[in-house]
């Protein structure tokens, strides 16, 4: 998806700074707490989460604490950092460096099901080793 290039709306700049309240999209890598998860959904990934419903255990499923790294984007197509970790095409925000885990199975094969292709790995994320 091809993003318009505006300023970053609230609603995807994470309003706590404490790390341990960050949570990163599984797919795109957008950082946000987990109460903008439930309540916006992920302005890149607006299947994963259907904020109408509200549901925190979807948010806990698709989304994870466990990321590298943060890189704040307020232009991307004229960032060449956003461009280095592929979201120039993505909503202004922040960012993970890398995510370091993994959708589980049954929401791989709904997106499938979809239509939609996740994104590969961005490459910065196979310099890390899970634990």
């Amino acid at each position: 998806m091809k993003y318009k290039q505006t300023a970053p709306s609230e609603n995807v700049i994470p309003q706590e700074v404490s790390a341990n309240k960050l949570r990163a999209c599984m797919v795109c890598g957008l950082v946000k707490t987990f109460n903008q998860f439930v309540v916006f959904g992920c302005e890149n990934c607006p299947s994963l989460i259907d904020v109408r419903v509200a549901d925190r255990e979807r948010v806990a499923t698709v989304t994870t604490s466990l990321f590298s790294g943060l890189v704040s984007v307020t232009r991307p197509l004229d960032s060449w950092v956003a461009k280095w970790q592929r979201v120039s095409r993505l909503v202004p925000g922040c960012y993970a460096i890398a995510v370091r885990a993994a959708l589980p199975e049954d929401i791989l094969e709904e997106l499938e099901e979809k239509g939609l292709q996740v994104p590969r790995t961005r490459a910065t994320a196979a310099a890390y080793e899970y634990s």
